[in-house]
């Protein structure tokens, strides 16, 4: 069994857990030995997304939809994690349906 983590900063923004193999490992791209990962299929389908409110504390470049313009115009207006983003009642106009899909992405958490 294995559990993987995601950190943003000093935030946990997402937790798996389940099973890699070792065939599952894709091969080091440097030379410098770095860098080795697993293919999107095993966080498909061996990792398990440990769901939880902790996730509220991520940044909201985290949603997806939300790239590096968004985040920095959503930051601008106060709206820097995605409880923020979920639970504000004004967001700037233009991302009105960002926030209605983090909504029903993030559904029970807020």
């Amino acid at each position: 069994m294995a559990a993987t983590e995601s950190f943003h900063g000093q935030t946990l923004t997402m937790l798996r857990f389940g099973w890699i193999d070792a065939d599952d490992w894709q091969a080091q791209k440097s030379a410098t030995g770095q860098m080795a990962g697993l293919d999107d299929t095993v966080y498909r389908h061996k990792l398990m997304t440990v769901p939880g409110p902790y996730i509220l504390n991520g940044p909201v470049q985290l949603v997806d939809g939300a790239g590096p313009k968004a985040a920095a115009e959503l930051t601008a207006a106060g709206l820097t994690t995605i409880g923020q983003l979920v639970s504000t009642k004004t967001v700037p106009a233009q991302y009105a349906k960002l926030q209605a899909a983090a909504r029903e992405r993030y559904k029970g958490l807020y």
